[in-house]
């Protein structure tokens, strides 16, 4: 297991925006039906991409674990339904906590155009500051 703060080396083509809020996750079972999901766990996200979110929770996920992610962003009261797949998952140094990177793989289409809306003004002010 790695801990955090290790050397791991740049792997993303989209620009991360820091975020926290909060996402609600549940482990897709392998070799069940597609609606077969793990019991519902919390986190709290640090950043955010068009294709990766990074979150830390109290419990450890494999890379490979597929994913169904519920994101609270601060303006919905509903969230963000997304898949995705554990690229990474890392030990914070000294604590019971993980860091774990998400690549993004499907967005809800009720869900799409919220979410692409939140990028792109994040991506605005970005370029603004």
């Amino acid at each position: 297991m790695q801990e955090s703060g290790g050397d791991i080396p740049e792997q993303r083509g989209y620009i991360r925006f820091s975020l926290k809020t909060h996402v609600n996750f549940q482990i897709k079972r392998p070799g069940e039906a597609p609606a077969s999901l793990d019991s519902p766990a919390h986190a709290i996200t640090k950043d955010i991409s068009m294709r990766g979110i990074c979150f830390s929770a109290s419990r450890r996920l494999m890379p490979g674990n597929a994913l169904k992610l519920f994101v609270f962003f601060e303006r919905n009261k509903k969230p963000i339904h997304l898949e995705g797949k554990v690229a990474w998952c890392m030990q914070q140094k000294g604590r019971e906590m993980f860091d774990m990177g998400v690549e993004l793989l499907s967005i809800d289409k009720t869900d799409e155009k919220e979410f692409m809306g939140y990028i792109r003004k994040r991506a605005a002010e970005t370029e603004n500051k």
